[in-house]
């Protein structure tokens, strides 16, 4: 219970804050993440869904998280609005019978954040964070099991560049949903 009051204190003032950059530049941005969070600890995600017998991995699929996000800037301070989803796929297999298991990952979420800018002539650096929730739906391809599970979200940006003029090209370093490396477009 006082999990939801504080996500909901925290959309609370989000909601207020937005009305004041009503008037301010706002961008929309198109990213990939490369080695989102979800998929740094995909063996611990998956090890809560598998039987009790012992196995190891036989092989791992991952493809990063694709990001939307919509900013509201008011001068160097940015508000953001983030949402992701992404795939993954990993092969175990059981030590004492070797039975192999497919179990496959959705993941999709909502981050909400702030940024703080630097302007260096043309180029933008900016370091951040942000923090929400997602759902993960497992299923294995054996048989009809399927899972959800509802975990929370966050982002570190620890530093990202833009740079061009109509268009800006983004590339930040970070950890989180978002993933270690994080590449895209802004649209103006």
């Amino acid at each position: 219970m006082m999990n939801q009051k504080w996500i909901l204190t925290i959309l609370f003032a989000c909601a207020l804050s937005i009305p004041s950059f009503a008037r301010d530049k706002k961008e929309w941005q198109l990213s990939f993440g490369l080695i989102p969070v979800e998929q740094v600890f995909a063996k611990a995600i998956i090890d809560g869904i598998k039987p009790a017998n012992p196995y190891q991995l036989d092989g791992f699929l991952p493809i990063g998280n694709f990001i939307v996000s919509r900013k509201f800037t008011q001068n160097r301070f940015s508000f953001m609005i983030e949402s992701f989803s992404g795939f993954m796929r990993v092969k175990s297999k059981e030590i004492a019978t070797q039975q192999t298991y497919t179990t496959n990952c959705l993941n999709s979420g909502l981050l909400f954040g702030g940024n703080y800018c630097w302007s260096s002539g043309k180029m933008k650096i900016y370091s951040g964070v942000s923090i929400g929730g997602q759902l993960l739906f497992l299923w294995e391809n054996q048989n009809d099991k399927r899972t959800l599970i509802k975990v929370p979200a966050f982002h570190i940006q620890t530093i990202e560049f833009n740079f061009g003029k109509e268009y800006e090209w983004k590339i930040g370093l970070g950890f989180g949903s978002k993933g270690i490396v994080n590449v895209g477009i802004v649209l103006p």
